[in-house]
């Protein structure tokens, strides 16, 4: 009998380690943009209106929720997956719905979709970091190595 040894801290919904934070479609990719490194990709609305959901990606504790000059209204989540560390990024959104510390399921509402901080209109900036959040970003990676747009 293993006791839960094996088990992960966070428990996945899908069986997947990271899921889609939203639905619409990718309008904006990773890697160099206007000189510098775009470290996530951005999800636009499909022209729809209204709230549009900001989940989870995957279950984690909330290290962060507040309002960012740039990242506008963001959540950072740090996941411990298989003993690795990872950290997401939900950013601009209109709405949050989680605070600092608070712990999340995988597919658990955070927010709305929005265009706060510095943003050019309704969509979500996503990131996926291998380790803990720098501010460097150093470790941030493509996310579409974890999810599908």
């Amino acid at each position: 009998q293993q006791g839960g040894q094996n088990q992960t801290q966070n428990q996945t919904v899908s069986g997947k380690m990271f899921i889609n934070p939203t639905t619409g479609r990718k309008t904006s990719d990773y890697g160099q943009r206007w000189g510098r490194l775009h470290s996530g990709i951005d999800i636009g609305k499909n022209g729809r209106t209204g709230d549009i959901p900001i989940i989870a990606s995957a279950g984690g504790t909330v290290i962060r929720a507040n309002y960012d000059r740039s990242y506008g209204n963001v959540v950072f989540l740090t996941h411990v997956i298989n003993g690795k560390v990872y950290t997401t990024v939900y950013a601009h959104m209109e709405k949050m719905f989680v605070s600092n510390g608070q712990s999340v399921k995988q597919g658990q509402l955070l927010g709305y979709m929005g265009n706060t901080g510095n943003s050019f209109g309704a969509h979500l900036h996503f990131e996926i970091h291998e380790g803990s959040w720098n501010g460097s970003r150093s470790n941030s990676v493509n996310p579409l190595k974890y999810v599908n747009y």
